[in-house]
């Protein structure tokens, strides 16, 4: 066989292969599909989601909004459709996340979903005008549709307090969370106590840990409206107050010990950080087992809204869910 017949022979082995492969497409033929002729439409799929209309949502709990994108012919590659903030003061994760659409190579649909978040600040309404459908998406003409939000600001039940005692030792590389009595192998330990109006110890444990910052979270749900009192026990002092071990013997003089608490009702309170009152503070020479006054916190229920107020024991408020008048009580201090 000559060159001239074998390259013949080639050619009609090639054409009968590609002729058999094409052969064995299923009924749609996706060859004859071509990039930017597919028209999509936008249908809701969470049943609380509609179009055109603001939707009220309070941040952070009002779940996850679900929407299909349906084109009418597929195409070779995958198609993407990414919402587009149009208006609104909301910010991108900040406020709102979403996921984008995706249409697989050769699928016909795909969905998204926007997300309300919860950031914890006290705010004001934010707006949120998103559109599905714009000449950003590429290689499909959306029919846009508007999801529009008014984001109400979201205000926790739960006041979260962190109790901080921690700090150096004199000029030492010591801390006072960081010792150990070299004598029982004691560290500095203090534990914080919830009290009602009349001193009753309510049993709280949750700030006896042992843990250098304590924490405690006061749930409207668990305390009736009242005055509440937070005080200090000290369970252990490292043996700081003995004079045979103690700081004097190597030249640290008593230091005072002053506590601190960072404070946060998401939606209510910022975060911020009230300091006991100086008359009330341990030293290192304080003997285990003292127990003081730290913070009070007052509940309340003012036109229907339940209302946390941190303040110290004559009533001078250091923060509130919102202004409130300074309270009148002076509250007892624990010897």
């Amino acid at each position: 066989m000559n060159k001239k017949i074998k390259i013949f022979s080639f050619a009609l082995i090639s054409l009968f292969v590609v002729s058999c492969d094409n052969n064995d497409d299923d009924a749609t033929n996706y060859s004859s599909v071509t990039v930017n002729d597919a028209i999509g439409t936008v249908t809701a799929v969470t049943p609380s989601l509609v179009f055109g209309t603001a939707m009220t949502v309070n941040e952070g709990d009002e779940g996850v909004y679900t929407y299909k994108v349906t084109i009418d012919k597929p195409q070779p590659v995958d198609l993407r459709i990414r919402p587009l903030q149009i208006a609104g003061t909301a910010v991108l994760d900040s406020d709102y996340e979403f996921e984008e659409v995706v249409i697989p190579a050769y699928s016909t649909s795909g969905t998204g979903t926007i997300s309300i978040l919860s950031d914890g600040i006290v705010e004001t309404t934010k707006t949120l005008t998103l559109q599905i459908g714009t000449d950003l998406d590429a290689n499909v003409k959306v029919t846009s549709k508007t999801i529009i939000f008014n984001i109400e600001n979201f205000v926790s039940d739960v006041l979260d307090l962190s109790f901080n005692f921690d700090r150096n030792v004199g000029a030492t590389s010591s801390t006072l969370c960081g010792i150990t009595s070299a004598l029982s192998g004691d560290k500095y330990d203090i534990d914080f106590l919830v009290y009602d109006d009349t001193f009753t110890d309510l049993g709280i444990i949750d700030a006896q840990t042992g843990a250098c910052t304590e924490k405690l979270s006061m749930d409207l749900a668990d305390f009736p409206d009242g005055l509440y009192h937070i005080t200090a026990f000290l369970y252990t002092n490292a043996d700081l107050d003995l004079a045979v071990i103690g700081f004097p013997v190597i030249g640290v003089p008593e230091f005072n010990i002053p506590i601190t608490v960072d404070y946060l009702r998401a939606g209510a309170i910022n975060m911020g950080t009230y300091t006991q009152e100086a008359a009330n503070y341990f030293t290192s020479n304080t003997a285990v087992n003292s127990e003081n006054q730290v913070v009070d916190i007052l509940i309340s229920t003012v036109a229907g809204k339940r209302i946390f107020t941190i303040q110290d024991t004559a009533g001078n408020i250091s923060a509130s869910g919102r202004m409130a008048a300074k309270a009148k009580h002076i509250s007892k201090i624990v010897k």
